[in-house]
């Protein structure tokens, strides 16, 4: 494993069992950022044993970043994010998903949260690796990133839109390990394979 790997992690997102899914938000930007050779590693809550997520806490990433939906998601979302700040408090908590998008000034006044991603990750995500490898401090010029100056939050810019042929298959590298993990799983329900066709909602969604 490379020393400065980053961690991308997806909590329980429903109370329910069968109500489980490929986490295409973290897979999307993971299959980035391995195409553009940053070392990744995957925590899925549903179907990883949880000693897991402490172990990879304990080798020191550079960055966990926490995908995170409204309502049931997020009280996981923050206990994920209260291990990594028992375990240690250096390392940078990213908060991505439908909620930081609606909301990243509220998302940031939370001291379990370092920095917000807005709306599509992957370029925002890789180039906030690239500052944190280099050792900034400052973090301005990134545009879709909340963050925190002197712990007062900062909202950069909004980001473009990606153009979802430029992006990798979700699958390709590390994600295929969660993909077999879904399609092997021996439960007596069906677990659902998410596919990225498109992007954006028809509707008048806010994210």
């Amino acid at each position: 494993m490379a020393k400065n790997f980053v961690l991308l992690a997806y909590a329980n997102a429903s109370p329910f069992p069968y109500h489980s899914w490929t986490p295409l938000s973290i897979l999307s930007v993971g299959s980035y950022l391995e195409k553009h050779g940053v070392e990744i590693e995957y925590f899925d809550e549903r179907i990883h044993k949880k000693e897991r997520f402490q172990e990879l806490l304990s080798k020191k990433p550079l960055m966990v970043g926490l995908s995170t939906m409204t309502c049931y998601q997020i009280k996981n979302t923050l206990r994920l994010a209260a291990k990594v700040r028992n375990i240690d408090l250096g390392i940078p908590i990213v908060w991505g998903g439908c909620h930081p998008s609606m909301m990243p000034e509220q998302t940031l006044e939370s001291n379990l949260v370092d920095f917000v991603v807005k709306g599509e990750g992957e370029q925002t995500v890789l180039e906030l690796v690239r500052a944190l490898e280099a050792g900034r401090k400052e973090f301005a010029d990134i545009d879709g990133l909340g963050w925190k100056n002197d712990n007062k939050p900062q909202l950069n810019k909004d980001r473009g839109f990606l153009n979802i042929e430029d992006l990798p298959f979700p699958y390709e590298g590390k994600g295929r390990e969660i993909l077999e993990i879904y399609i092997n799983k021996s439960d007596d329900y069906l677990e659902n394979i998410g596919y990225e066709s498109s992007r954006g909602c028809p509707h008048k969604c806010g994210f």
